[in-house]
């Protein structure tokens, strides 16, 4: 099965750095003369007498020094598009493995997205591996123009390219956070025909409360696409 996936990512990175912060304490040096004599040593005789050798007490100089590091991590940041970023999903899920042209994040009024298949579809006798999708249930192969045409009028159309499927063709929305989204899912099995299926759950306001739900399937030796409605 080949997928197609629809995301953005960026990255701020940075070094880490250390700063280094030192202080340090000194003092001077210093001499006391202790008398080690006791009580015991001290005769009531006036004539006696001691001899005491001076006791030496010195402090050496000390330093403290002190290192802060201060560490900065690389953090990223990711956007990725899928069903799963607009919480709620306003339809059921029709898609086993859905992959995401609109949601809330991506929201549309009557915005175009793009897919190339890995097989070709075939209509009218002319085939074409690239799509153009709206969420106005229209389609168009081969080329972009009039995909994003929201009036249903009376066909062949002027304003809507010639080699096109309408599931459902009318003024539909992917409102900002409503859980309306419009996905696909391709098929592409060895020695079985490709099958494409776009799912459409939209609102045809943007206050709307009851969503749209309908899915186009199309394969690749099918002649007629066929259409679903939930």
């Amino acid at each position: 099965m080949l997928k197609n996936t629809i995301g953005t990512s960026s990255g701020i990175g940075s070094t880490p750095s250390s700063v280094v912060n030192s202080s340090t304490t000194s003092g001077p040096s210093y001499s006391f003369e202790t008398d080690t004599r006791t009580l015991s040593d001290l005769s009531l005789d006036a004539s006696s007498s001691f001899d005491s050798s001076p006791t030496s007490l010195s402090t050496a100089d000390t330093s403290l020094s002190t290192t802060t590091t201060v560490d900065t991590t690389t953090s990223h940041t990711s956007t990725t598009t899928s069903s799963e970023a607009t919480g709620t999903r306003a339809c059921p899920e029709g898609l086993s493995e859905p992959l995401t042209l609109f949601d809330g994040q991506r929201p549309s009024d009557n915005g175009v997205e793009w897919l190339v298949l890995p097989f070709l579809i075939t209509i009218y006798g002319q085939a074409s591996d690239m799509l153009y999708i709206s969420p106005n249930g229209l389609v168009t192969l081969g080329d972009s123009f009039g995909a994003d045409s929201f009036s249903n009028v009376a066909l062949p159309a002027e304003n809507v390219e010639p080699l096109a499927i309408f599931p459902y063709w009318v003024d539909m929305i992917v409102p900002e956070g409503s859980g309306a989204e419009v996905t696909y899912q391709i098929e592409d099995i060895p020695n079985q025909p490709g099958v494409l299926t776009i799912d459409w759950c939209v609102f045809s306001t943007s206050d709307g409360t009851e969503p749209n739900h309908f899915q186009m399937v199309v394969s690749e030796d099918q002649l007629t696409p066929f259409t679903f409605f939930t």
